[in-house]
């Protein structure tokens, strides 16, 4: 239903999704996004891209965004308070709980999203703790021009470009 909704709602918007390397999305859930963070548009444009079901994480912020709100309630996504250390780790704990038991989420490293288009700023190590204590496979997104279409106001189609890079295992990053 999501997807059919976000479908819709880029068909509406003019936006197209050109999707690579799906072929790199686990068969398997019980694995975790990692993509840079470019704005307001970047979930929905991997919900579209990819036919996995997954959960989000996303920061108090946005959480009454209008059409994100109820993306995210569809999601069941977990709301993080980045100010309240407390909460913050509760929900690295329930998220990976929800992984280990084969739920797949997305965190953007980057904390926030990046004000330079398509140059991604450096990771929060923070980030990666569900994952890591999870032990589960992590799959590097690449999005590409997903900043032009919520902030640039244009009515000129955009192509978003969504790139599913090949996962790293456990076994890889374990000793980062």
């Amino acid at each position: 239903m999501l997807r059919y909704i976000v479908y819709r709602a880029n068909r509406g918007g003019n936006i197209k999704i050109d999707a690579h390397g799906v072929e790199n999305i686990p068969k398997e859930n019980g694995f975790m996004f990692y993509p840079n963070h470019q704005g307001l548009y970047d979930v929905l444009a991997i919900v579209d891209a990819c036919k996995t079901p997954f959960s989000v994480v996303a920061k108090k912020e946005v959480k009454d965004v209008p059409f994100l709100k109820q993306v995210f309630a569809c999601m069941k996504a977990f709301i993080i308070d980045r100010e309240d250390i407390r909460q913050s780790m509760q929900v690295i704990l329930n998220v990976t709980k929800e992984v280990k038991a084969g739920r797949n989420y997305l965190i953007f490293a980057e904390g926030t999203r990046s004000k330079n288009g398509n140059h991604p700023q450096e990771f929060k190590g923070g980030s990666f703790k569900a994952a890591m204590k999870a032990k589960c496979p992590i799959v590097p997104v690449a999005l590409i021009d997903s900043y032009k279409s919520f902030d640039t106001g244009s009515i000129k189609q955009i192509t978003v470009q969504v790139h599913f890079l090949t996962p790293i295992l456990y076994e890889e990053y374990q000793n980062m």
